[in-house]
């Protein structure tokens, strides 16, 4: 019942629901796609924000900390190089705090000498210059109340023998505040001995480590700071938790595998970027992590999930608003526009079956819009009597390309008659030969020949005429009648190639040449004599031996100068034989339009040494019709092989 009311509805109808529905199927997961695509754009870019402030934060404490490490390092080189009063270190350590006002953070320096470096009766001394209020004051640190051997920064330099940065502390009898401090030692050589002598330290206050990382806040609740590697808060935006939480045992007592597994990574010193939710916050977060490499400590960066996906929220909520009112608004257009189409459609639908039936005399609406449907009324009445015209030009074209294609077969069946056959030449005992030809179109412009000029003395001639079809085929034509009429037995082979090539350039216009190799042999004494006016090279085959390429050249091709060609001379000797060939053969492409090429060709000669001549040429031919695989024949192929017996 549902199908027959559907069969009934029109075609404005099912237009509009088909478009519709479609365009809903697109629009949802368009939508969808664009919601989550944002989302993780959105994240991403907050991640690469919140990473590369992080990075940017850690590079700058680092380049603030390795200026103070510098400091240090270059003034406990001083005090070894040399020995320095009360005033002199004063001095020095005065130059070193100017030298690091532009440095933020530096609280204070000083020198702390091991007992009786400075004095041999001094048991503590430890000179210590601060900042207050922009005013560098010097004081002397050092009594059994501040017995700075005890401290972690005297202590492990001396141990260790190698500069470190102290776990932060509140400095109680100095600089009170807290602060972290990095110290160096330094030495006296005595007598061949390196001895240690005390350390030069730089305090950095935590104070104004909290200040700069309240800076980073990336949302209006997140939350930044620093912590050393057992966990403690160096620095933090909530003032309360320095020195007096710690990261990892908050971890442990909240008891998240996971979440301890990326405290972990914290204090490691890895980087990272995770969830996580906050009992303190009561809210989901995310953590951005970097490590300090010159103090070993962690800068971490916290903002709310909420914040982070606020702006997406409500870019979703626009995009499905703007959905809705764009599927109304086209749910409108489509109904206006399928109604317009559909009702000139229709008169058309009914013109085009009758011409489809064959009355090609059908009336056709005219529609005077300009628009597709106007256009397809008038294409459609163009179509009719173009279809009319051709229907009655097919005939007579048909006719005409057959009568073509007739001659043409004609004429190939008149060029290869021209050629000599090769089965029904006169058999001689001294030499067998064998000859073959096959053009690209129906005709060609290769040729070979052979007869006798006198009684001993036989002539072949392959040669290849330059372009192809019915043009190459006629010169062709002419090149074979020509060389017969000219060749006598008192002529040579570089006389006759110079006769063949002038008759040939007479009235030339076209300027159309032909690449010959012409060879006369001697049937009784196995001599050659042979001439090679830019034609491929031919191999001589000799019993038992690779094949040898002839290649000496005499001059240019046929019919494009006057110039007077030479000739050369080898002697055959029984078992040998002469292939000669045009390009068509070493040229010969694949569908990859690979060549077949001169070392496959002698490969093939090398490989069936001591064949006959039409063995030679089958095996040529089965080589190439292997190697092309069927892909279409871009050449004229041409081969003539001889071989001589003797007496």
């Amino acid at each position: 019942m549902k199908n027959m009311l559907w069969k009934k509805r029109g075609l404005t109808f099912k237009q509009s629901f088909y478009t519709l529905a479609a365009t809903a199927l697109i629009f949802i997961p368009v939508v969808v796609f664009v919601c989550l695509t944002t989302g993780r754009i959105m994240f991403d870019d907050t991640r690469k924000i919140a990473e590369g402030i992080t990075e940017a934060k850690a590079n700058e404490l680092d380049q603030s900390f390795l200026l103070a490490m510098s400091f240090a390092d270059q003034t406990a080189l001083m005090l070894e190089k040399g020995h320095y009063s009360f005033k002199e270190l004063k001095a020095v350590l005065n130059a070193s705090m100017d030298g690091m006002h532009r440095v933020r953070g530096i609280y204070a320096c000083s020198v702390a000498f091991s007992p009786g470096a400075f004095k041999p009766d001094k048991k503590y001394f430890m000179t210590y210059v601060y900042r207050q209020n922009g005013i560098l004051t010097t004081t002397q640190l050092g009594s059994k109340d501040y017995n700075y051997f005890e401290y972690d920064w005297f202590k492990v330099p001396h141990d260790t023998g190698q500069a470190a940065w102290s776990k932060p502390y509140y400095d109680r009898g100095g600089g009170e505040i807290l602060m972290t401090t990095y110290s160096t030692p330094f030495y006296k050589n005595i007598d061949g001995h390196k001895l240690f002598q005390g350390v030069v330290t730089i305090d950095i206050s935590l104070t104004w480590l909290s200040k700069v990382i309240s800076s980073m806040k990336l949302f209006p609740s997140g939350t930044a700071f620093i912590v050393s590697r057992s966990g403690r808060f160096i620095a933090h935006t909530n003032k309360s938790m320095i020195m007096k939480s710690n990261l990892l045992e908050n971890a442990k007592k909240q008891g998240d595998k996971l979440f301890i597994k990326n405290v972990k990574n914290i204090l490691a010193g890895g980087k990272g970027f995770f969830p996580r939710y906050s009992p303190m916050l009561g809210k989901d977060i995310w953590a951005c992590h970097t490590p300090l490499k010159t103090t070993k400590w962690s800068l971490a960066v916290a903002f709310p999930d909420k914040e982070l996906f606020a702006g997406l929220v409500e870019m979703e909520i626009k995009v499905i608003i703007m959905a809705l009112a764009g599927f109304i608004l086209l749910f409108w257009v489509v109904l206006i526009i399928t109604v317009r189409v559909t009702r000139p459609l229709k008169q058309l639908t009914e013109a085009v079956g009758q011409i489809a039936d064959g009355n090609f005399s059908a009336s056709v609406p005219q529609i005077s819009s300009k628009d597709e449907i106007g256009v397809l009324s008038r294409a459609f009445d163009s179509m009719q009597h173009s279809l009319a015209e051709y229907i009655e030009n097919l005939a007579t074209t048909t006719a005409a390309k057959e009568k073509i294609e007739s001659e043409l077969n004609i004429a190939r069946d008149i060029q290869l008659k021209i050629l000599p056959d090769s089965e029904v030449f006169p058999k001689y005992r001294e030499f067998t030969l064998a000859a073959f030809i096959e053009s690209a179109r129906a005709v060609g412009g290769d040729l070979y020949d052979f007869f006798f000029i006198d009684d001993n003395r036989l002539c072949l001639v392959v040669g290849d005429v330059s372009g192809k079809g019915v043009p190459a085929a006629l010169f062709m034509s002419a090149t074979c009648k020509l060389l017969r009429g000219i060749a006598s037995p008192s002529v040579s082979a570089g006389k006759l190639m110079t006769k063949l090539s002038k008759g040939m350039g007479y009235n030339n216009d076209m300027m159309m040449f032909v690449t010959c190799f012409l060879a006369i042999l001697d049937i009784k004494t196995g001599e050659i004599e042979y001439t090679n006016a830019g034609h491929n090279p031919p191999y001589l085959i000799e019993a038992g031996r690779e094949p040898v390429e002839i290649t000496e050249r005499h001059g240019p091709p046929l019919a494009i100068s006057e110039v007077e060609y030479s000739s050369s001379t080898l002697t055959m000797l029984p078992g040998d034989t002469l292939m000669i060939y045009t390009d068509g053969v070493n040229e010969a492409m694949n569908s990859s339009h690979e060549q077949f090429g001169n070392k496959k060709l002698a490969t093939v000669l090398q490989a069936h040494n001591q064949a006959s001549p039409q063995q030679y040429i089958d095996e040529i031919k089965f080589a190439l019709d292997k190697f092309t695989a069927g892909f279409e024949q871009s050449d004229d192929i041409t081969m003539l092989a001889i071989s001589y017996h003797g007496k």
